[in-house]
């Protein structure tokens, strides 16, 4: 059997040859469904809904940004000049 290419938006696909494995960089694998939304309650305030949790984000414009998860995650980011950032995230133990 033999490769085959095809093109697709410019790009190209390349399908490996039949039966081989999904690891296969040559195979291609099927995008995977994502869902995110963010709404702006207030200002300065956000609330964020994923596939599997929501989270509410406060502050950010100039100074730290705290958001607060569903799943207990707790994080405290913050924007530094030039391309740098500080993060620190704190999970909830679970018993």
């Amino acid at each position: 059997m033999s490769w085959v290419t095809r093109t697709r938006y410019g790009r190209g696909l390349t399908y490996g040859r039949c039966g081989h494995h999904r690891a296969d960089p040559g195979y291609p694998t099927p995008m995977p469904l994502t869902f995110r939304k963010s709404f702006r309650i207030l200002p300065g305030v956000r609330l964020n809904i994923n596939r599997r949790s929501w989270s509410i984000t406060t502050g950010g414009d100039h100074g730290p940004r705290r958001t607060h998860s569903s799943t207990g995650r707790r994080t405290t980011s913050m924007d530094l000049p030039g391309p740098f950032g500080w993060r620190r995230t704190r999970t909830k133990k679970r018993h």
